[in-house]
C-alpha cells in the first residue's frame, strides 16, 4: 500500500501494515491510498492511536488529536478484462424526494443495443414518463418531445430492464433529460449488473453527470465503487461515520471521534456487493480544516462482512478456533472486542459514556459508605445482662434466622449472604410482603391489612391464593415494580365502578371482597404535589438540598424558644415536590401532618386514613393552596377561551381528566359570574385575594382585571377541593 496527498502528507508503511502519515500538516489534505486486493465485500479503516502523533492522535490535530474524514470515495481498476454477463440492468439514484429521469439507457452486446429486447421497470411513473421510453430508439431529452422517462419525487428511485437470459454487457450509454438546471438531477446515480438470482455482481458511480450522454464500459473504464453502509466503533455526537459516504462534499460534516482521542477507532465500509480483484485507489477527503487530519491507520479489505472483518489479525485465528478449544483468556479477549465494535452494543456504550460524564459532573457527597472490616478486624458482640454494657456475657456470632434457613452453604454468612436469601425465590415472605404493598398502594388495604406485620399478630390475607399468584408472578418477572403495578392497574378488579349500593354496602362495608373498585384518597405528599402540577407551578428539579414551602409563622420559634426561624423558599424550591420538603420530628411541617404523614419519630409501613375538617380547611386556606389556586386561575382565564361557559368547561376537563357534563358546567359557570360581581364591588379585596403580597405571584398581568381573576382564583379552590381531584 502507497500513500499520497495533495497537500504533501506522506505515508510509511510498517511490517504490521500501520501507515503512519508524515510531512507537512496541512490546514485539509486529500489523501490517496493505493493497493491491490482480491475480491472484496467490504473495507476495514483502522485509525490508530501511536505516541507519535499530538495528544496519541490517531489525529493530527494540534490541539486534541481529533480528525474528520469528510469524504471517502473508491476506484478499482478490475484485474480482469472479461465482460461481465448480467440478466438485469439498473440504475438507483439514491437520496430523498429524487426523480430519475432518462431520455434514453443504450445497453451494447454483441455491437448491437439489446436495451429493448428486454422487459423494462421503474419505480414510479408520474407526468406521462413510462419506463419504455427510455428504449424507444429516440435520444431526445427534451421532455415535452415525449420521450423521457420521469418519475414522482420519492426516496431512491429506480429504473430496470430484465431480459430472458443474461447478455454479455460491453458498453452502457446513458442519455440524460435536457434542459435549465435539469441534468444534475441525475448527479449519484448508480448503474448495477445482476445476475439470474438478482445478486449485484458489477456496480459503480458516474464521474460525472451525462451532458447530454455518457458512457461505461467494464473491460475498459475503473469502477466508482459506492459504499453502501458505513458503521463505526464509536463517532462523535453530529458526526458520525454515515457522514463520510453522503453527497456532501463541502467539509461540514464527516466521521471524528472526540471525546475518544488517544484510542484507536475503526470503520467498516460495506460494499454491498463481492468487487471483483485489481487495484484499488482510497481517497480520503479531508476537508474540515485546523489540520485535522489522521495521523496514522491500517486497511484491510473482506470477501465478506461479517465478524471477522471487525477482528483485529491477532484474533481471527481464535474465532475460528473450536469452541471447546478456547481459554478463559481468548474468550474474555473476544467479548471485550465484540463490545468495541459491535454497533448494536455502540449505542447503549454511548448512552453509558454520556451518563458516566453526567455523573462525575455531580457534587461528591461526603456521607461515608458501609464496608465489611477483614473478620480480624470486627469487634465482639455478646449478650448484655439485663442490657448492661458493663455485663457482657456469651459472645454471638452473625447468622441467618433459623426459622427460615435450615442450612446455609457459607458457615460464616454475611451481609451479601442475606440479601441474597431476602430475594431468593425460596423464600416465602419478601415477594408477598412487596406484592401486597403494591397492592394497598392502589386499593387503599392490603390483601393482608397489617403491611407491617406478616407474623403471628397481623391479619390473614382475605385472598390468600390471589396473594401467592401475585408474589409467584413478581419473582418470575425478576421482581419488575412496573410490570406488577401494570398486571394490578389492568385487572378487572382494579377497573370496577367505585360506587358502593346499599347491597356492597351491607354485605361488604370495607370492600374486603373486592366487590367495587377501590376509592382511595391521595397521600399527604400527593395531596400537594397534584395541586401544584395542575396549577403548572410544580418544580420538576430533581435532587438537592430540602426546601422551606410557607407554613403558619411561629410555629418554630414556640418549639425552639425563638433560637431557629423557619426561612420560606422565594424561588422554585418553594414548588417541589413533598418529597423534599424539611421535616422535624419535635415540629413536623402541619399540612403534611394534617392529612396523616407521619413525624418520622418511627418506622411506619402504614398510614391509618382519617377525615377531620382541618384537612378541608388546609386544601381552601393553606398559604400553598391560596397560591396553587391562584396560578390555576391564572391559567384559566388565560387558556381557556374568552366566555365564562368555554372557561368553566375548560377548567373541568383539565381538573377531572373527561368531558365536562352540561349540568357541571352551568354550576361553575354561575359560581364565576356572581363571585366576578362580587368581587367588582370590592377591587382593593380583589386584587389582594387574586394576588396574594409575599409571593412570587404578587401583582397582576398587565391589563387584568382584579375582579375577574380573583373569582377564577375562588372557582380553582373550589375545584381543587372536589372528592374527584383528592380521591383516586
Amino acid at each position: 500500500m502507497s500513500a499520497q496527498g495533495e497537500e504533501g502528507t506522506e505515508g510509511t508503511l510498517a511490517e504490521d501494515g500501520l501507515l503512519l502519515l508524515t510531512g507537512p500538516n496541512p490546514e485539509r489534505e486529500h489523501l490517496a491510498l493505493t493497493f491491490n486486493s482480491e475480491p472484496t465485500r467490504a473495507l476495514r479503516l483502522d485509525v490508530v492511536s501511536d505516541s507519535r502523533l499530538p495528544r496519541g492522535g490517531p489525529g493530527r490535530s494540534p490541539g486534541n488529536g481529533n480528525f474528520v474524514l469528510s469524504h471517502l470515495k473508491a476506484r478499482l481498476v478490475p484485474e480482469s478484462t472479461l465482460l461481465p454477463q448480467a440478466r438485469f440492468v439498473r440504475l438507483d439514484l439514491p437520496g430523498e424526494n429524487r426523480i430519475l429521469s432518462l431520455a434514453e439507457v443504450e445497453i451494447i452486446s454483441g455491437g448491437v443495443n439489446v436495451a429493448g429486447r428486454g422487459v423494462v421497470t421503474q419505480s414510479s411513473v408520474d407526468y406521462s414518463g413510462p419506463p419504455e421510453l427510455a428504449v424507444d430508439g429516440n435520444t431526445s431529452g427534451v421532455f415535452s418531445d415525449g420521450s423521457v422517462t420521469h418519475t414522482r419525487a420519492e426516496a431512491n428511485p429506480w429504473w430496470q430492464v430484465e431480459w430472458p437470459t443474461e447478455q454479455i454487457i460491453e458498453e452502457v450509454i446513458i442519455h440524460n433529460r435536457t434542459g435549465p438546471a435539469l441534468e444534475v438531477r441525475l448527479a449519484g446515480v448508480l448503474l448495477s449488473f445482476l445476475d439470474d438470482d438478482g445478486e449485484v455482481i458489477w456496480r459503480t458511480g458516474l464521474e460525472s453527470v451525462p451532458t447530454p450522454a455518457l458512457g461505461f464500459q467494464p473491460g475498459r473504464d475503473p469502477l466508482l465503487v459506492p459504499i453502501q453502509k458505513a458503521s463505526a466503533s464509536f463517532s462523535q455526537a453530529d458526526w458520525g461515520v454515515e457522514n463520510a459516504i453522503d453527497l456532501r462534499t463541502d467539509g461540514g460534516s464527516g466521521w471524528g471521534i472526540s471525546p475518544r482521542q488517544g484510542s484507536s477507532q475503526r470503520a467498516l465500509f460495506d460494499l454491498g456487493f463481492l468487487a471483483p480483484a485489481g487495484e484499488w485507489t482510497l481517497e480520503l477527503w479531508q476537508d474540515y480544516g485546523s489540520q485535522h487530519t489522521i495521523g496514522a491507520l491500517r486497511l484491510a479489505t473482506s470477501a465478506a462482512m461479517g465478524p471477522m472483518l471487525a477482528l483485529e489479525s491477532s484474533l481471527r485465528k481464535i474465532y475460528l478456533a473450536a469452541d471447546q478449544d478456547l481459554s478463559l483468556e481468548d474468550r474474555s479477549r473476544l467479548v471485550a472486542q465484540a463490545r468495541a465494535t459491535d454497533p448494536g452494543l455502540l449505542v447503549f456504550q454511548e448512552q453509558i459514556d454520556v451518563l458516566q460524564v453526567e455523573l462525575r459532573a455531580l457534587p461528591r457527597t461526603k456521607t461515608p459508605t458501609m464496608v465489611a472490616l477483614a473478620s480480624d478486624k470486627q469487634r465482639e458482640t455478646h449478650v448484655l445482662v439485663k442490657g448492661n454494657f458493663l455485663s457482657p456475657a456469651k459472645q454471638v456470632f452473625a447468622a441467618m434466622p433459623a426459622a427460615f434457613v435450615r442450612e446455609t452453604s457459607n458457615p460464616e454468612p454475611t451481609r451479601l449472604d442475606l440479601a441474597r436469601w431476602l430475594c431468593s425465590p425460596d423464600n416465602p415472605l419478601t415477594a408477598r410482603v412487596q406484592v401486597n404493598r403494591l397492592w394497598a398502594r392502589l386499593f387503599g388495604v392490603g390483601l393482608v391489612r397489617t403491611e407491617e406485620d406478616f407474623g403471628h399478630q397481623g391479619s390473614t390475607p382475605s385472598h390468600p391464593a390471589l396473594l401467592d399468584w401475585l408474589a409467584l408472578e413478581f419473582v418470575a418477572s425478576g421482581w419488575d415494580q412496573k410490570a406488577m403495578l401494570r398486571t394490578l392497574v389492568l385487572s378487572a378488579t382494579y377497573r370496577q365502578d367505585a360506587l358502593q349500593d346499599a347491597q356492597k354496602a351491607d354485605l361488604d362495608p370495607d370492600n374486603r371482597l373486592l366487590s367495587r373498585g377501590p376509592r382511595v384518597r391521595l397521600e399527604a405528599e400527593m395531596v400537594r404535589d397534584q395541586a401544584l402540577a395542575l396549577s403548572g407551578l410544580l418544580t420538576q428539579k430533581l435532587g438537592g438540598r430540602s426546601v422551606f414551602p410557607p407554613q403558619p409563622p411561629g410555629l418554630w420559634q414556640a418549639a425552639f424558644n425563638g433560637q431557629r426561624d423557619w426561612k420560606t423558599d422565594r424561588d422554585e424550591n418553594r414548588f417541589r415536590r413533598g418529597l423534599y420538603v424539611f421535616l422535624r420530628r419535635t415540629t413536623p411541617y402541619p399540612m403534611l401532618e394534617i392529612f396523616d404523614a407521619t413525624s418520622r419519630e418511627s418506622c411506619t409501613i402504614r398510614r391509618i386514613p382519617t377525615n377531620t375538617p382541618l384537612q378541608a380547611l388546609v386544601t381552601l386556606n393553606d398559604p400553598v393552596f391560596h397560591e396553587v389556586a391562584v396560578a390555576l386561575g391564572r391559567r384559566i382565564v388565560q387558556e381557556g377561551g374568552l366566555g365564562s361557559v368555554e372557561r368553566a368547561a375548560y377548567a373541568l376537563r383539565m381538573i377531572r381528566l373527561r368531558p365536562p357534563d352540561p349540568e357541571r358546567v352551568e354550576i361553575v359557570q354561575q359560581l364565576a359570574e356572581a363571585e366576578e360581581q362580587r368581587f367588582g364591588e370590592d377591587l382593593e379585596q380583589a386584587l389582594s385575594f387574586a394576588a396574594p403580597k409575599d409571593s412570587p405571584l404578587e401583582g397582576l398581568p398587565e391589563g387584568a382585571d382584579p375582579a375577574e381573576y380573583a373569582a377564577w382564583t375562588l372557582v380553582a379552590g373550589v375545584l381543587l377541593n372536589l372528592d374527584e381531584v383528592l380521591v383516586k
